[in-house]
């Protein structure tokens, strides 16, 4: 007798496998450290799906301890100017994971003959003012271009002193 009629059944599950429950990853402000100026890194623990997992973290480069700065839910940030040696250790302390460790070697663009650009925060909205400034080891002025629409919206030019070019943008609806 063939009671299975010739039926057959399937079950198919998606999962995700991942090696840590915790992944950490370090991305230098202009994406590669710039040799020659004090860079900041941004620090992130995350789960396996992308989601940030809250933690405390350290930092050590050539076994020294370098001061982090708590930005909020699973995000650091510490300063550093690269040396010959791009490796650094990142510890996370987390409540549910425990402690997870990983030594990360950063990228230096080495083409960059020294200039790094930083605004005093990520995001902006209308009415706000972004100050961006220029880190550099030249002289002279440093031309600031805003570009909206693929053309040039804007051109300011900023004085160099003692390594460092400000610019003030107030942003306002022309903008958007």
């Amino acid at each position: 007798d063939d009671w299975t009629a010739n039926n057959t059944e399937k079950k198919a599950l998606n999962a995700i496998v991942a090696q840590k429950p915790v992944n950490l990853i370090a991305i230098p402000e202009s994406g590669k450290l710039v040799p020659g100026f004090k860079n900041h890194v941004l620090v992130f623990a995350t789960d396996p799906l992308g989601r940030p997992v809250g933690a405390t973290f350290g930092v050590k480069h050539v076994q020294t301890a370098i001061d982090v700065t708590d930005m909020g839910e699973g995000i650091a940030r510490f300063s550093v100017t690269p040396d010959k040696d791009p490796s650094f250790t990142i510890t996370a302390k987390t409540e549910d994971y425990g402690v997870v460790t990983k030594t990360l070697a950063l990228a230096t663009d080495q083409a960059n003959a020294g200039l790094l650009v930083r605004t005093s925060q990520s995001l902006y909205q209308v009415g706000d003012s972004v100050t961006v400034q220029a880190l550099t080891a030249g002289s002279g002025k440093v031309f600031f271009d805003v570009i909206k629409g693929g053309q040039t919206y804007l051109t300011k030019s900023a004085e160099v002193k003692d390594g460092l070019a400000t610019f003030v943008l107030d942003l306002d609806g022309a903008l958007t």
